[in-house]
Protein backbone atom coordinates (compact mmCIF):
# COMPACT_ATOMS: atom_id res chain seq x y z
CA UNK A 1 0.00 0.00 0.00
CA UNK A 2 1.21 3.18 -1.43
CA UNK A 3 1.50 6.04 1.86
CA UNK A 4 -0.28 8.68 -0.23
CA UNK A 5 -2.68 11.70 1.16
CA UNK A 6 -5.69 11.95 -1.59
CA UNK A 7 -8.43 13.88 -0.01
CA UNK A 8 -11.89 13.57 -1.31
CA UNK A 9 -14.34 16.12 -0.23
CA UNK A 10 -17.61 14.72 -2.38
CA UNK A 11 -17.30 11.59 -0.18
CA UNK A 12 -16.82 11.88 4.00
CA UNK A 13 -16.50 7.88 4.67
CA UNK A 14 -13.61 7.66 1.78
CA UNK A 15 -11.63 10.99 3.38
CA UNK A 16 -11.58 9.29 6.51
CA UNK A 17 -10.43 5.91 5.24
CA UNK A 18 -7.62 7.45 3.11
CA UNK A 19 -6.55 9.49 6.23
CA UNK A 20 -6.12 6.49 8.28
CA UNK A 21 -4.13 4.73 5.79
CA UNK A 22 -1.86 7.88 5.29
CA UNK A 23 -1.52 7.90 9.55
CA UNK A 24 -0.67 4.06 9.92
CA UNK A 25 1.84 4.55 7.32
CA UNK A 26 3.27 7.39 8.90
CA UNK A 27 3.27 5.20 12.13
CA UNK A 28 4.91 2.63 10.36
CA UNK A 29 7.70 5.13 8.91
CA UNK A 30 8.58 6.36 12.28
CA UNK A 31 8.87 2.89 13.66
CA UNK A 32 11.46 2.11 10.88
CA UNK A 33 13.43 4.79 11.31
CA UNK A 34 13.31 3.64 15.43
CA UNK A 35 15.11 0.43 14.83
CA UNK A 36 17.36 1.87 12.51
CA UNK A 37 18.37 4.15 15.34
CA UNK A 38 18.34 1.66 17.78
CA UNK A 39 20.85 -0.70 15.46
CA UNK A 40 23.15 2.59 15.43
CA UNK A 41 22.87 2.69 19.38
CA UNK A 42 24.25 -1.15 19.04
CA UNK A 43 27.36 -0.50 17.24
CA UNK A 44 28.31 2.69 19.25
CA UNK A 45 27.92 0.72 22.82
CA UNK A 46 30.30 -1.93 21.05
CA UNK A 47 33.34 -0.30 22.04
CA UNK A 48 35.17 -2.35 24.70
CA UNK A 49 36.05 0.22 27.32
CA UNK A 50 35.70 4.55 27.80
CA UNK A 51 36.52 7.02 30.35
CA UNK A 52 33.77 7.14 32.81
CA UNK A 53 35.23 10.02 34.94
CA UNK A 54 38.08 11.50 36.51
CA UNK A 55 38.91 13.06 39.83
CA UNK A 56 41.75 15.24 41.15
CA UNK A 57 41.29 16.00 44.90
CA UNK A 58 42.74 17.69 47.41
CA UNK A 59 41.83 16.00 50.81
CA UNK A 60 43.29 16.45 54.24
CA UNK A 61 44.89 13.15 53.94
CA UNK A 62 46.02 13.28 50.38
CA UNK A 63 46.79 16.38 48.82
CA UNK A 64 47.26 15.17 45.68
CA UNK A 65 44.80 12.40 45.20
CA UNK A 66 43.66 10.85 41.60
CA UNK A 67 42.27 8.55 39.81
CA UNK A 68 40.60 7.90 35.99
CA UNK A 69 38.22 5.72 35.98
CA UNK A 70 36.71 3.23 32.96
CA UNK A 71 33.32 1.36 32.20
CA UNK A 72 34.84 -1.69 30.45
CA UNK A 73 31.83 -3.56 28.68
CA UNK A 74 34.31 -6.60 27.43
CA UNK A 75 37.31 -8.52 28.51
CA UNK A 76 40.38 -7.57 27.32
CA UNK A 77 43.95 -8.26 27.75
CA UNK A 78 45.97 -5.18 29.45
CA UNK A 79 48.00 -3.68 26.15
CA UNK A 80 45.75 -4.10 23.77
CA UNK A 81 44.94 -0.64 24.45
CA UNK A 82 46.94 2.77 25.19
CA UNK A 83 45.94 5.76 27.85
CA UNK A 84 47.65 8.99 26.54
CA UNK A 85 47.49 12.13 27.79
CA UNK A 86 47.54 15.86 26.72
CA UNK A 87 49.52 17.87 29.04
CA UNK A 88 47.94 20.92 30.32
CA UNK A 89 44.84 21.08 28.07
CA UNK A 90 44.07 24.38 26.30
CA UNK A 91 47.10 26.15 27.65
CA UNK A 92 49.12 24.70 24.46
CA UNK A 93 46.94 24.24 22.50
CA UNK A 94 48.72 25.64 19.72
CA UNK A 95 51.91 22.44 20.23
CA UNK A 96 49.05 20.12 20.75
CA UNK A 97 51.13 16.51 21.60
CA UNK A 98 50.03 13.27 22.89
CA UNK A 99 51.88 11.15 25.27
CA UNK A 100 51.50 7.60 26.60
CA UNK A 101 50.68 8.06 30.17
CA UNK A 102 50.13 4.49 30.86
CA UNK A 103 53.05 2.43 28.63
CA UNK A 104 53.44 -0.23 30.84
CA UNK A 105 52.34 -1.46 34.64
CA UNK A 106 54.95 -4.56 35.20
CA UNK A 107 54.49 -5.89 38.72
CA UNK A 108 52.84 -5.32 41.78
CA UNK A 109 50.26 -2.83 41.25
CA UNK A 110 46.69 -4.81 40.82
CA UNK A 111 46.17 -5.45 36.76
CA UNK A 112 49.44 -5.23 35.06
CA UNK A 113 50.62 -6.11 31.39
CA UNK A 114 48.73 -9.01 29.70
CA UNK A 115 46.44 -9.81 32.96
CA UNK A 116 42.93 -9.57 31.88
CA UNK A 117 40.73 -6.79 33.05
CA UNK A 118 36.94 -7.69 33.27
CA UNK A 119 33.65 -6.19 32.29
CA UNK A 120 32.46 -2.94 34.94
CA UNK A 121 34.87 -0.55 36.69
CA UNK A 122 38.09 -0.22 36.04
CA UNK A 123 40.26 2.47 38.11
CA UNK A 124 43.69 3.57 38.03
CA UNK A 125 45.10 5.46 41.03
CA UNK A 126 48.08 7.94 41.03
CA UNK A 127 49.71 6.05 43.84
CA UNK A 128 49.63 4.34 46.79
CA UNK A 129 48.10 7.01 49.00
CA UNK A 130 45.19 8.06 46.15
CA UNK A 131 44.18 4.08 46.60
CA UNK A 132 44.10 3.72 50.00
CA UNK A 133 41.97 7.11 50.75
CA UNK A 134 39.70 5.54 47.95
CA UNK A 135 39.70 2.09 49.59
CA UNK A 136 38.51 3.55 52.81
CA UNK A 137 35.93 6.10 51.88
CA UNK A 138 34.46 3.35 49.73
CA UNK A 139 34.68 0.90 52.41
CA UNK A 140 36.32 -1.43 49.63
CA UNK A 141 38.37 -4.76 50.10
CA UNK A 142 40.64 -6.89 47.87
CA UNK A 143 39.47 -10.16 46.87
CA UNK A 144 43.48 -10.94 47.71
CA UNK A 145 46.29 -8.59 48.17
CA UNK A 146 47.18 -7.02 44.70
CA UNK A 147 45.07 -9.13 42.93
CA UNK A 148 43.64 -5.87 41.28
CA UNK A 149 40.15 -6.28 42.11
CA UNK A 150 37.71 -5.65 44.99
CA UNK A 151 34.82 -7.89 46.61
CA UNK A 152 32.41 -5.44 45.04
CA UNK A 153 33.42 -6.45 41.43
CA UNK A 154 35.64 -3.12 40.88
CA UNK A 155 39.32 -3.66 39.57
CA UNK A 156 42.48 -1.28 40.19
CA UNK A 157 45.72 -0.57 39.02
CA UNK A 158 48.05 2.15 40.15
CA UNK A 159 50.46 4.24 37.73
CA UNK A 160 51.97 7.90 38.17
CA UNK A 161 51.16 8.47 34.75
CA UNK A 162 47.67 9.14 35.18
CA UNK A 163 48.81 12.07 38.03
CA UNK A 164 46.98 15.23 35.86
CA UNK A 165 45.60 18.40 37.46
CA UNK A 166 42.50 18.83 36.14
CA UNK A 167 43.55 20.22 32.75
CA UNK A 168 45.18 17.72 31.21
CA UNK A 169 42.99 15.38 28.40
CA UNK A 170 43.38 11.87 28.46
CA UNK A 171 42.13 9.46 25.13
CA UNK A 172 42.02 5.73 24.97
CA UNK A 173 43.92 4.16 22.01
CA UNK A 174 43.88 0.76 20.09
CA UNK A 175 47.69 -0.65 19.86
CA UNK A 176 47.02 -2.47 17.13
CA UNK A 177 46.01 0.31 14.70
CA UNK A 178 46.84 3.76 16.94
CA UNK A 179 42.53 4.41 16.42
CA UNK A 180 41.13 6.25 19.29
CA UNK A 181 38.50 5.17 21.14
CA UNK A 182 37.59 7.28 23.70
CA UNK A 183 38.31 10.91 24.57
CA UNK A 184 38.02 12.89 27.75
CA UNK A 185 39.16 16.71 27.22
CA UNK A 186 39.80 18.79 24.30
CA UNK A 187 43.66 20.35 24.12
CA UNK A 188 41.37 23.45 22.12
CA UNK A 189 39.39 24.30 25.06
CA UNK A 190 38.73 24.96 28.25
CA UNK A 191 35.13 24.93 29.39
CA UNK A 192 35.78 21.07 30.89
CA UNK A 193 39.03 21.74 33.40
CA UNK A 194 37.81 20.60 36.84
CA UNK A 195 40.89 21.16 38.62
CA UNK A 196 40.84 20.44 42.37
CA UNK A 197 37.21 18.82 41.57
CA UNK A 198 36.09 15.82 38.88
CA UNK A 199 34.71 15.36 35.39
CA UNK A 200 32.09 12.58 35.05
CA UNK A 201 30.47 11.30 31.95
CA UNK A 202 26.54 11.85 31.39
CA UNK A 203 24.87 7.93 31.34
CA UNK A 204 24.11 6.71 27.91
CA UNK A 205 26.56 8.67 26.70
CA UNK A 206 29.08 6.19 24.49
CA UNK A 207 32.76 6.34 23.54
CA UNK A 208 33.28 9.06 21.63
CA UNK A 209 36.60 8.02 18.86
CA UNK A 210 37.71 10.91 19.92
CA UNK A 211 34.91 13.88 19.14
CA UNK A 212 34.92 15.48 22.92
CA UNK A 213 31.88 17.03 23.61
CA UNK A 214 31.37 19.00 26.97
CA UNK A 215 28.20 18.43 27.09
CA UNK A 216 28.11 14.99 27.21
CA UNK A 217 30.20 15.30 30.66
CA UNK A 218 28.96 16.84 34.39
CA UNK A 219 32.36 19.02 35.37
CA UNK A 220 32.33 20.42 38.93
CA UNK A 221 33.92 23.24 40.04
CA UNK A 222 34.48 23.78 44.37
CA UNK A 223 32.82 20.56 44.85
CA UNK A 224 36.48 19.72 46.70
CA UNK A 225 37.94 22.54 49.09
CA UNK A 226 41.46 22.23 49.14
CA UNK A 227 43.64 20.90 52.19
CA UNK A 228 42.63 21.03 55.52
CA UNK A 229 39.20 22.80 54.75
CA UNK A 230 37.86 20.08 52.95
CA UNK A 231 36.91 16.68 54.03
CA UNK A 232 38.53 12.92 53.06
CA UNK A 233 34.85 12.01 52.98
CA UNK A 234 34.07 14.35 50.06
CA UNK A 235 35.25 11.86 47.89
CA UNK A 236 32.82 9.58 48.33
CA UNK A 237 30.00 11.81 49.09
CA UNK A 238 30.59 13.56 46.02
CA UNK A 239 32.22 11.65 43.40
CA UNK A 240 30.08 9.37 41.94
CA UNK A 241 32.54 6.07 41.75
CA UNK A 242 30.86 3.21 39.54
CA UNK A 243 27.90 4.59 38.70
CA UNK A 244 27.93 5.67 34.96
CA UNK A 245 25.27 3.04 33.20
CA UNK A 246 24.85 2.41 29.88
CA UNK A 247 22.43 -0.10 27.97
CA UNK A 248 24.02 -3.16 27.02
CA UNK A 249 23.96 -4.30 23.58
CA UNK A 250 21.71 -6.82 23.94
CA UNK A 251 18.39 -4.58 25.43
CA UNK A 252 18.78 -2.32 22.02
CA UNK A 253 18.73 -5.49 20.18
CA UNK A 254 15.21 -6.45 22.04
CA UNK A 255 14.04 -3.50 21.58
CA UNK A 256 15.16 -3.30 18.22
CA UNK A 257 13.28 -6.67 17.77
CA UNK A 258 10.16 -5.88 19.08
CA UNK A 259 9.89 -2.68 16.71
CA UNK A 260 10.38 -4.54 13.96
CA UNK A 261 7.92 -7.15 14.92
CA UNK A 262 5.85 -4.21 15.30
CA UNK A 263 6.56 -3.00 12.04
CA UNK A 264 5.66 -5.94 9.85
CA UNK A 265 2.13 -6.85 12.01
CA UNK A 266 1.06 -3.23 10.90
CA UNK A 267 1.95 -3.63 7.43
CA UNK A 268 0.26 -6.97 7.15
CA UNK A 269 -3.21 -5.26 9.17
CA UNK A 270 -3.25 -2.37 6.61
CA UNK A 271 -2.64 -4.86 3.82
Amino acid sequence: MACRLLLIPTNKHYTNIRIDNFISCMKIKYLFLAVVSSLLLVSSASAQMLIAGYYDGRFPSDSTSRAIEFYVTESFVYNDYMLEREDNGAADAASESWSNAVSTISNGNGIRNFQTVNPGFWFIFSDATARGLFETQYSLTEVSTGAGVYTNGWQWSQHSGISGTGNDAFRITRDSDSAVIDQMGDPTTSDWIHTDDYIYRNNNIAANAGTFDVNNWTVTSGIFPSGSGGSDALLNSAYPAGTFVIPEPSSFALIAGLLGLTSVMLKRRQA
